[in-house]
């Protein structure tokens, strides 16, 4: 006799198969290396990525994720190579997430970097507002790192209660990175020591909507602060004080960024995202030098102890009319803008309210900057576009925008 239901009863969907990945091993032909580094092939007439590959390399490889239509794969063996491939030089490159070209050489490897920041800007061609977009792009500048490696003056590590490292993304695992070749020699005895622990601090908890709470991976950031090593546990990033990682390419931005107000002569600069105000800093240093009154205004959600500071979180929507209700300031020359990845949506409000001469806007991740120069609707000009690789190695890299307004 069947089992008398509930009026209300709902049935419970029936599973289905989870669209699993085949462990067999394929042969995938890359045609070209996308924006992050990843070769790009078709497996079974699936679009596929794989890293640490070369354009027109065959290798074998095993799928292990599959999402929306495509799917990611890992490197067995590279069958028959590219005459730009070589051996990396890192211990940990092979099962490491954190860099990406180490199996090329240096140059060709900014090559790539140039190819993908013309990828993402692209479209700003057909903006209406923007003129003189495709003579910047011809003119693009590429500033190198001096080294290759050595030049990172903090890392972030996760841990559970096994292992600390970093997470390879495609296989979820934590990797034990103690030989790391991007740190500054500096860092090495503190990231030896980490790495020889039993045991590590205990992980913050996580609570899920339906109130289970549970352990989460921990992080330990290790970073060189005023020539000091210093280790936090489970801290925000940058707990310390934020700094650019490296110390080389950030000297060279400023030299550029030195040049550019040596050019330009402004008297009046709003520096956004300001940190401690890295980027304004060399202004007002002219100005010291020269006893040119300056005027400069930082504005960011983290504070710092400078007279001409103003706190706010610049992604409130309100944040910009608590600002010009407290300034005295009705107009800046240049504004600066350094916003974290998610970028600065709001880009083009302030832009009206401001209305600077001058907008350069320096930026880590190319995706978000092209969607925040695409909102400016006050006719402007792309004065030029400079690459700095900042982290070399990977496929990240900071871009400046310099622009000129109408």
């Amino acid at each position: 006799m069947s089992r008398l239901l509930p009026r209300n009863h709902k049935k419970r969907p029936k599973k289905t198969k989870r669209n699993t990945p085949s462990k067999q091993i394929i042969s995938s032909t890359i045609e070209h290396i996308d924006t992050l580094g990843q070769g790009v092939s078709k497996v079974n007439d699936t679009t596929t990525f794989t890293a640490k590959t070369l354009a027109g390399e065959t290798c074998d490889v095993r799928v292990v994720k599959q999402r929306k239509g495509v799917q990611f794969a890992q490197l067995i063996q590279v069958t028959d190579a590219s005459e730009l491939r070589q051996e990396s030089d890192c211990p940990h490159y092979a099962d490491c997430s954190g860099c990406h070209y180490l199996h090329t050489s240096y140059e060709h490897e900014l090559t790539l970097k140039q190819q993908a920041l013309t990828h993402h800007l692209r479209g700003l061609s057909q903006h209406p507002s923007l003129k003189h977009f495709d003579a910047a792009m011809a003119d693009l500048t590429v500033i190198a790192s001096e080294s290759r490696f050595g030049y990172r003056n903090r890392m972030q590590l996760h841990y559970n209660k096994q292992r600390i490292g970093l997470v390879n993304g495609l296989t979820n695992t934590l990797v034990e990175i103690p030989q790391c070749r991007l740190i500054k020699d500096e860092l090495r005895d503190a990231l030896h020591s980490v790495h020889q622990l039993n045991s590590f601090p205990k992980p913050p908890t996580k609570t899920d909507y339906k109130g289970k709470v549970s352990q989460t991976n921990g992080h330990c950031e290790i970073y060189l602060h005023d020539g000091e090593v210093h280790t936090n546990w489970n801290k925000a990033y940058a707990h310390g004080g934020f700094t650019q990682v490296n110390d080389d390419i950030n000297q060279k931005l400023l030299a550029n960024l030195r040049q550019r107000f040596t050019d330009t002569q402004p008297t009046s600069v709003l520096d956004l995202f300001s940190g401690q105000g890295n980027l304004s800093s060399p202004l007002c240093d002219m100005a010291q030098q020269t006893n040119q009154p300056i005027i400069r205004t930082m504005v960011d959600a983290y504070p710092n102890t400078h007279d001409d500071f103003h706190q706010a979180n610049l992604y409130d929507d309100s944040a910009l009319a608590q600002f010009t209700r407290v300034t005295t300031q009705p107009h800046y020359d240049l504004m600066i803008v350094d916003p974290p990845r998610k970028g600065f949506p709001n880009l083009n409000d302030w832009v009206c309210k401001i209305t600077p001469n001058e907008l350069i806007y320096i930026s880590c991740y190319p995706i978000s900057l092209a969607r925040d120069l695409r909102t400016l609707t006050r006719k402007h000009i792309i004065k030029d576009i400079v690459l700095f690789d900042m982290f070399p190695g990977t496929h990240h890299f900071e871009t400046l925008v310099h622009i000129q307004f109408k």
